[in-house]
């Protein structure tokens, strides 16, 4: 159906059609009778026919008992279907033509319209970094209060902030829109199996000597070690930095939150709770390994009904982001941007959670997040001694944490979209 554009129109469309369908009517009746005088003359001319069925062939146009005539249907059964289709015409009556009324409905007809859709700024390096002088002095000292506002939102939510949508009085829109932000991949740790045998010492050590608490969470970053230390290995620096992150005599305030040895791009590793006796259970089997990378997103944007539906496809994952693109000068602005999103991730899950009977002791942001809800922190909250917290505020699901830690810097990099300031 073709939307009409005015209701004159729609009249006329009426009348032209009301006029066409009174000549059809008219042509067809017309034709029928004079092809009925035919074929009656005809068949008497050609056939002996009762004065019964003589009467029936001339009055059946007129009364329909003589339908009943069987005379009339042995001899002129061609005059039986043209005086059928003359009694037939007056039906057509009873379909008027053209009265479909067309009114204004309440969903609209789909409109389709040509807009700009806005860009994440990557221009200005102030929108994503604060600075103490000039971003060509000595370089950020923070992200700026809208990116730590955001970061901490997205964490505490873990979802996707509001976005304004266009055409505000419209009841839905939707758009597709394709840009590049910073993303998280996540996997397994890395290394050979004597780096894990090791690695598995250095984290069966420290839980083992722990005091009266027991170690039920641990996230960590890469450390280089000293001047004197010229071993900058991936085994090397992940080793080091689990051992300072275990190390109960090292101030947990003083414990690097950023990984500034790696220089392909930046991680951060993540341990869950120990569920098996831990001569039996493998530190490094359980290590969830992080990096930063560019990467290329494709959002499907979606609103109806006062609500939003965002689904974000990762199309390509490209070169990995370090903490060495902060040196550069004139500085990068979306390596800047990309380094500082990896920081807020950092900020959440790197440090350390200990417990004892009735407590749980932290040094970590992840508590007051929304990544407590990985299945592999769930048994965080059960010891030898029973249940420590029970919270149906915070409801267990299947999704593992390394799925919320790429959601997260994913959910990030959209939300970008819900501030004009980064825009």
């Amino acid at each position: 159906m073709q939307t009409v554009g005015t209701q004159r129109r729609q009249e006329w469309n009426g009348r032209i059609g009301t006029a066409m369908a009174f000549c059809v009517k008219m042509f067809l009746t017309a034709a029928a009778s004079i092809a009925y005088v035919q074929v009656l003359w005809r068949t008497l001319k050609a056939r002996k026919v009762k004065l019964g069925g003589i009467d029936a062939m001339f009055e059946v146009i007129n009364n329909p008992l003589y339908f009943l005539s069987w005379e009339l249907w042995r001899k002129g059964f061609d005059l039986v279907v043209l005086a059928g289709i003359l009694w037939a015409i007056p039906v057509i009556a009873v379909f008027t033509p053209a009265t479909l009324t067309i009114e204004k409905g309440k969903i609209l007809a789909p409109s389709f319209h040509n807009m700009s859709l806005p860009l994440v700024n990557f221009s200005s390096p102030f929108v994503f970094t604060r600075y103490s002088t000039s971003p060509t002095a000595e370089g950020p000292t923070g992200p700026s209060i809208a990116l730590a506002r955001l970061l901490s939102s997205v964490a505490a939510q873990g979802a996707v902030l509001p976005v304004q949508r266009p055409f505000p009085d419209s009841p839905k829109v939707s758009y597709t829109l394709r840009f590049h932000g910073p993303s998280v991949s996540c996997g397994p740790l890395g290394g050979n199996s004597s780096f894990h045998n090791e690695y598995d010492e250095v984290y069966r050590y420290a839980f083992k000597h722990q005091g009266n608490t027991q170690m039920v969470y641990l996230g960590f970053v890469p450390m280089g070690g000293d001047y004197l230390d010229t071993d900058t290995s991936y085994e090397h620096q992940t080793l080091n930095g689990l051992q300072i992150a275990t190390n109960g005599s090292v101030s947990q305030d003083s414990i690097p939150k950023v990984d500034g040895a790696s220089t392909d791009h930046s991680r951060v590793f993540v341990i869950g709770t120990v569920d098996a006796h831990i001569d039996d259970w493998s530190a490094s089997k359980n290590t969830i390994e992080c990096g930063l990378y560019n990467s290329t997103y494709e959002a499907q944007f979606n609103f109806a009904n006062g609500t939003q539906e965002i689904d974000v496809q990762l199309t390509e994952r490209g070169n990995g982001v370090s903490e060495d693109n902060l040196a550069q000068q004139p500085p990068n602005v979306y390596q800047l941007a990309a380094t500082y999103i990896m920081r807020g991730l950092d900020d959440v899950v790197v440090g350390i959670i200990r417990r004892d009977q009735s407590n749980l002791y932290s040094s970590s942001q992840i508590m007051s997040s929304s990544f407590m809800q990985a299945r592999e922190l769930q048994p965080m909250l059960l010891s030898g001694f029973g249940n420590i917290t029970t919270d149906p505020s915070n409801p267990p699901t299947n999704t593992s944490l390394a799925q919320i830690m790429e959601q997260f810097v994913a959910n990030v990099t959209v939300s970008l979209f819900s501030n004009k300031f980064f825009l």
